[in-house]
């Protein structure tokens, strides 16, 4: 198992590309995305398409608040993609990491080397996603989302196959009553006991090298609300720091926004996200309402 260094060797990393840009900031743990749960239930029916596969509504509802939450180490308590890699790859994929330590590949490119070494039978795929703890509170905070008919949405390097499962598990005492919550993220079929995978969020252009391109489906989603607000823990999050209204941070992420100077709150877990943003909403909404 590599304890720390797995945490680190992903969320917290900036490479540098030859020509300047940054290579990876869009790759928190490095897989790009694909979507679980397709567009916002709140959208109307016109769309148009982004890149390689996101596809989101031209004309919206629009709601107060738009919530941009990361899923690995923010929903659940590990990365994911590092556990499947530990338990079931080839341990090769450390060398290929290291390629990608030393900015030589990008988080696509990593993730397109690292994922076909993993050999998993269904079943043992299952059964570890099913080990995965989950932050309790979650559920209560997607809930509270559903009522107020905010937009939550999970943007994430990870693979929809366990972020889909995960979400299920943690979802499945409300029986129906918290909506399905739009993810995207990377996307992953098991063949063979062999691992095929999909980058349907990596756009045409995108110069950061992303798996999944958060930034680019952030600017995409952020005209359907008054406010946005971005929970995550890696650089990943970053350039979406930038523009949200609020920014709940805790690890890499909050970091970087002390060194950059971006305004953010901490948190550590789901108990503490509840209660800021329900601060927030008071703040921002309630106090102002002789305002309209």
């Amino acid at each position: 198992m590599l304890g720390t260094y797995a945490k680190h060797s992903h969320r917290d990393h900036l490479a540098a590309h030859p020509n300047g840009n940054v290579r990876g900031i869009c790759g928190e743990r490095r897989l790009a995305g694909a979507c679980v749960s397709g567009l916002p239930s709140d959208a109307n029916t016109n769309r148009e398409n982004f890149g390689s596969g996101l596809t989101v509504n031209s004309r919206w509802v629009k709601v107060k608040l738009a919530i941009f939450c990361d899923f690995d180490e923010t929903i659940t308590r590990t990365n994911v993609t590092d556990g499947v890699l530990e338990r079931f790859a080839d341990p090769h994929w450390l060398e290929i990491q290291e390629h990608w330590l030393a900015g030589k590949l990008s988080a696509r490119e990593v993730l397109e080397y690292q994922m076909p070494l993993v050999t998993v039978t269904p079943e043992d795929l299952d059964a570890f996603i099913n080990s995965i703890e989950i932050d309790p509170l979650f559920a209560e905070f997607a809930l509270s989302c559903a009522q107020k008919n905010d937009s939550l949405y999970i943007l994430s390097d990870g693979f929809d196959y366990w972020i889909d499962r995960i979400l299920r598990r943690a979802l499945s005492a409300y029986n129906g009553t918290v909506k399905k919550i739009p993810v995207f993220a990377c996307g992953l079929s098991v063949k063979d006991n062999r691992l095929d995978i999909s980058f349907p969020y990596f756009p045409q252009g995108c110069m950061h090298g992303c798996a999944t391109c958060k930034p680019a489906i952030f600017n995409k989603l952020k005209p359907s609300a008054e406010k946005t607000i971005v929970i995550g823990d890696g650089v990943s999050d970053l350039i979406l720091a930038k523009d949200a209204d609020l920014v709940l941070a805790k690890d890499g992420l909050r970091e970087f926004c002390q060194r950059k100077g971006i305004l953010n709150q901490e948190y550590n877990d789901f108990s503490d996200v509840i209660r800021i943003i329900s601060a927030f909403r008071e703040k921002t909404f309630e106090d102002n309402i002789g305002d309209t």
